[in-house]
Formats: C-alpha cells, structure tokens, sequence
C-alpha cells in the first residue's frame, strides 16, 4: 500500500498474437524466484507517490536497477509505472510478497 492505494503488481509480458489466458495466470501466486523476467509493472501508484516511494517499497527485495513512473504533459505521473531488477528471483520474491500481502 502507498498512501492508502492498493498497488496492482504484475510481470511484464510482451503482447503476442494469441490471447494468453489472463484469468489464470494472473489469478495465480507466482512462486518465489521463479520470475520469467526482471521487469516488474506497477499499477495504482497514487497521485502523491513519487519515484522514490516505490523505490522504498521494493527495494527490501534486492538491488532495483530502473525505476520509471511516466509523466503527463501537466507534470503529474499516469499512476502506473515500471521496475527493474538486477536479477529475474528478486523481481519474482518481490511479486510473491505483493500477492501474499493483497
């Protein structure tokens, strides 16, 4: 939780030309370390989150390469953005501890 929102935490994937089956998968708790990537979405960020927030959230699960929350032309970030880690278990122990903790 950031400032009372709830984050909405996934890996990310790349869109391919067949539908996944999105309910299953997401539906699903992903097992520490077992990540198929390093990038991680967040969803939900609040309006007075800041990149150094989320930063703060995950950074107890290993080393934080990026950071990204992208802006509007207003200066205001969109309440989503995108992390990645130094390697594929972190990201994963990070999405289990979120799911566990929802």
């Amino acid at each position: 939780m950031l400032d009372g929102h709830k984050l909405a935490i996934q890996l990310s994937q790349r869109r391919t030309a067949a539908p996944p089956a999105a309910a299953d998968s997401r539906a699903a708790l992903v097992a520490p370390g077992k990540a198929a990537t390093t990038k991680l979405v967040v969803r939900n960020v609040a309006f007075e989150g800041t990149r150094r927030d989320v930063l703060g959230l995950f950074s107890p699960f290993g080393a934080v390469r990026s950071c990204r929350l992208p802006r509007k032309f207003d200066g205001t970030h969109r309440h989503a953005g995108s992390l990645t880690s130094s390697r594929r278990h972190r990201s994963g122990r990070a999405l289990y501890h979120s799911q566990r903790c929802a």
